[in-house]
């Protein structure tokens, strides 16, 4: 007769926590997971280095992109609106980076150092994570208020698949798995819906982590949305902020957008005649 141990699950859901910090809970595997994304920071390093100049990320999570910038030699600062995910950028940017904590609606009540900025990025979906239009509006409009006229606006969002947006059925797949340091294993499981008629994508997420002397696995369970933008619609909502757009490409190779595009990089600007 083979005996099997069964696995004892402890729930670490903490409801009050999310309300407080929607990302509270990501924060403590996010670097774990988005380590190995580094595709994007080429990217970001030579418009850092061609801008010459200040430098904002908005919405700038635990500073992936910030770090890898600072070989630019420009001033850098960033905003989050998550205490969780900024005291990972503080820690691991030291004072190097000026940061603040402030929704990135609200960004320009903030008093920088090194306002005005002659670019602005926000990198991959997070723009995304601005839960309507009108907090869509008013983020392109703070930023417009700290570029310099002619300076930058960079966004990095995913361009909606039809195919992809059908699959999003609430199926349950793992996303990412790894071995930690004590021997622990983590895993991260997510089912999403899409509700077509108001362009929301909900994921739920539970992240596992499974002990290796008893088999006790703790079960981290949260959720988030993105609101996703189409091409033209994405335009629209740059002219109505005041931005103009310069490019717009489909790869971090800077390949023109095209159909088979799984990436909307917009390049944007703006100029005192426009305002």
């Amino acid at each position: 007769m083979h005996h099997h141990r069964r696995r004892r699950i402890i729930a670490m859901n903490d409801p009050n926590g999310s309300a407080a910090d929607p990302y509270h809970l990501f924060a403590k595997f996010y670097d774990l997971e988005f380590a190995g994304v580094v595709d994007d920071l080429p990217f970001y390093q030579q418009f850092a280095v061609e801008a010459g100049g200040p430098v904002l990320e908005l919405g700038c999570g635990s500073g992936r992109v910030l770090e890898p910038l600072l070989d630019a030699n420009v001033p850098l600062s960033g905003v989050d609106s998550s205490p969780a995910m900024l005291a990972l950028a503080r820690d691991r940017l030291k004072d190097a980076v000026e940061l603040h904590l402030c929704p990135m609606q609200a960004i320009a009540s903030l008093e920088f150092r090194h306002a005005p900025f002659w670019l602005a990025i926000c990198a991959i979906n997070t723009f995304l994570h601005l839960p309507g239009i009108e907090d869509q509006l008013q983020t392109l409009r703070a930023a417009r208020q700290l570029v310099v006229p002619g300076g930058l606006l960079i966004l990095d969002v995913f361009a909606p698949d039809p195919t992809y947006l059908a699959h999003l059925d609430g199926r349950i797949t793992c996303e990412f798995s790894t071995t930690l340091g004590d021997g622990s294993q983590l895993d991260k499981w997510v089912a999403r819906t899409h509700d077509l008629s108001e362009q929301i994508i909900e994921t739920q997420v539970w992240y596992e982590l499974c002990s290796p002397s008893d088999g006790s696995v703790r079960r981290f369970a949260d959720r988030y949305a993105m609101r996703y933008v189409h091409r033209f619609e994405l335009e629209h909502l740059l002219a109505r902020a005041g931005w103009s757009i310069v490019s717009l490409f489909g790869s971090y190779d800077l390949e023109a957008y095209g159909p088979d595009a799984e990436r909307m990089l917009v390049l944007a600007t703006w100029h005192e005649s426009e305002a």
